[in-house]
C-alpha cells in the first residue's frame, strides 16, 4: 500500500476516519488526498514513521482515550450521519443537535441517537500510527459530552472484554487531555479491575485540577466559541456546552480540594451559579462536578501514573470577574490572567499548576501546546520507552523556555478563519487547520 492510500485508510478505515465530507468529491488520487488532510510538516514525519522498523510487541497492550471534543460522534438513528466534527453541521447552524437534556445522559433533540464513531484523527493519527507499531494498541472513542462517570463505566466494560481472551493481559492507560481524567476516574471507581489490568497510566497533558480557562466556555470568549457562532447565528454554543456534564467537570475544583501553596485562580465562587450570573449555567451539574473533584482527588489508587506536560507557554490561569451592565441588565464577564514562563506556565489550555500532584508519581516536561503533545516526537519516544522499560529522555524538571512556538496559536483574525472555514466547505470538506481551529484549546479572545 502506497503511502497516500495508507493515510486514506487510517483516517477512513473502520468508520474511524476523518469526517465524511472531508473526502466526499475530492478530485485526484489518494496521495493527492493526503496531502489536502495533513499539512506538509505532518506528511513528512509520518513518512519518516512508516520508514521506521516494525518493532511491534504483541505482549505490550495500551489504550489510547481522547481528550474532550477527541471522539467522533454520530447520529445512528433519525438524523444520521456524523455530526461532530462535522463542517456542513456546523456551518448550517445545527451544533445544537449535540445539546443533552436535563438529564445530562440523553440526547435533547428527538431526532438524533449519538453515539462515538471512532477518534478524531487529524489530532491522533501520528499517536495511532507510532503506538500502534510498537504495541497491541486499543483505541476508546467516548461520547465526551456525558458524565466521566458514565464513560468510565463503558471503559470498564471494554477491558473486560479485551482482556477476557488473555486473562494475564495488563493495559497501559494513555490519556489525552481529558481522557487522561477518564482513566483517573476509571482506576478509582473500578479499583479491583484496575489493579488487575492496568500496569500504569500515561497522563498527556491532562487537567488534573482542571483549567482556568473552561469558565470563559460559559461566556461565550473563548476563540472556539466565537468561531462556532460566527459560521451561524442559529449555533448557540453556551446553551450547548452548559448542557454537558462534562464542562462543569474541567471546571477546577472548590478552594478545599485545590493545591496547597497555589493562589485560587478565581475571585468568585465558582460552585454557586448566582455569581456567575449567566442563565444558561446550572446549579445542579455545579453540584456534581463538585462531588466529582471530592471523589476523584480524595483518592489514591495504587496505579503507577506518569504526566506529560506541556509549559513555557502563554496559559490563562486564572480569571477575575468584571462586573457590569449591558443595556440596563447586570452583566458578568472575565479577565484572564496569563502567564508564559516556567513553574507559573503551562501548554497553553492547562497550567503546570493542574498537570500536578498526588496522583502523579512521575513527571515530565516539554515545551509544546495542548493539542499538539500526543502528536509530539519527543512525547511519543518517551511514551514507548516507557512501555518497553527504557529510560526516558524528557527533562522531569521546568526546561528553560525555547524561542516561543505557537502550537496553540489561532491562525488569522476571527473573520479569516470564518472565510476559510466557509471557503473549505466550498471545495468539499474541511482542512486540518480549520479542524484544529473548531477544537478547544483555551484560546481566549483578546
Amino acid at each position: 500500500m502506497d503511502f497516500g492510500n495508507l493515510i486514506v485508510n487510517l483516517f477512513d478505515g473502520e468508520t474511524k476516519g476523518l469526517p465524511m465530507d472531508i473526502l466526499h468529491d475530492l478530485p485526484g488520487s489518494p496521495s493527492q488526498w493526503a496531502g489536502l488532510l495533513m499539512t506538509q510538516g505532518d506528511v513528512q514525519e509520518m513518512r519518516a514513521l512508516l520508514n521506521q522498523p516494525l518493532v511491534r510487541d504483541s505482549s505490550t497492550a495500551a489504550v489510547f482515550l481522547p481528550g474532550i471534543m477527541g471522539s467522533l460522534l454520530g447520529s445512528t438513528a433519525g438524523i444520521g450521519g456524523l455530526l461532530w466534527l462535522n463542517g456542513t453541521v456546523i456551518a448550517g447552524g445545527s451544533i445544537n443537535l449535540l445539546d443533552l437534556d436535563e438529564t445530562g445522559e440523553q440526547d435533547a433533540s428527538p431526532d438524533v441517537s449519538i453515539v462515538p464513531v471512532g477518534l478524531e484523527k487529524s489530532t491522533y493519527v501520528k499517536a495511532v500510527l507510532r503506538l500502534s507499531r510498537t504495541c497491541c494498541l486499543y483505541e476508546f472513542p467516548y461520547d465526551w459530552r456525558r458524565r466521566l462517570e458514565t464513560s468510565a463505566a463503558q471503559l470498564a466494560t471494554a477491558i473486560e472484554r479485551w482482556s477476557a481472551a488473555r486473562p494475564h493481559q495488563r493495559f497501559t492507560l494513555i490519556g489525552h487531555s481529558m481522557g487522561g481524567l477518564l482513566a483517573r476516574t476509571f482506576v478509582v471507581l473500578y479499583p479491583e479491575l484496575a489493579e488487575r489490568v492496568v500496569e500504569r497510566i500515561v497522563l498527556l497533558a491532562s487537567p488534573l485540577y482542571g483549567a482556568a480557562a473552561v469558565p470563559q466556555i460559559f461566556t461565550g470568549e473563548t476563540m472556539q466559541v466565537q468561531l462556532i457562532k460566527s459560521l451561524s447565528e442559529k449555533n448557540d454554543v453556551v446553551r450547548m456546552c452548559a448542557s454537558f456534564p462534562t464542562c462543569y467537570e474541567l471546571l477546577p475544583p472548590p478552594p478545599a480540594l485545590f493545591p496547597s501553596g497555589t493562589a485560587y485562580p478565581f475571585d468568585w465562587d465558582l460552585y454557586d451559579a448566582r455569581d456567575w450570573n449567566i442563565p444558561a449555567l446550572r446549579q445542579d451539574l455545579l453540584d456534581e462536578a463538585a462531588v466529582f473533584h471530592r471523589m476523584i482527588l480524595g483518592a489514591d489508587p495504587q496505579v503507577e501514573t506518569w504526566q506529560f506536560a506541556g509549559c513555557n507557554l502563554k496559559t490563562v490561569v486564572g480569571l477575575s470577574r468584571i462586573l457590569g451592565k449591558d443595556q440596563d441588565e447586570e452583566k458578568h464577564a472575565f479577565s484572564p490572567i496569563s502567564m508564559s514562563v516556567g513553574e507559573t506556565s503551562g501548554d497553553g489550555t492547562v497550567p503546570l499548576w493542574s498537570a500536578r500532584g498526588k496522583a502523579v508519581h512521575h513527571m515530565h516536561y516539554v515545551q509544546a501546546g495542548h493539542q499538539t503533545i500526543p502528536s509530539d516526537k519527543a512525547v511519543l519516544d518517551d511514551v514507548v520507552r516507557l512501555l518497553h522499560g527504557e529510560k526516558l529522555t524528557l527533562p522531569s524538571v521546568v526546561p528553560l523556555p525555547l524561542p516561543e512556538r505557537h502550537e496553540n496559536a489561532y491562525v488569522g483574525t476571527l473573520t479569516n478563519m470564518v472565510n476559510d472555514i466557509q471557503h473549505s466547505l466550498r471545495r468539499g470538506g474541511l482542512s486540518v487547520l480549520d479542524m484544529r481551529n473548531l477544537l478547544f484549546r483555551g484560546d481566549i479572545v483578546e
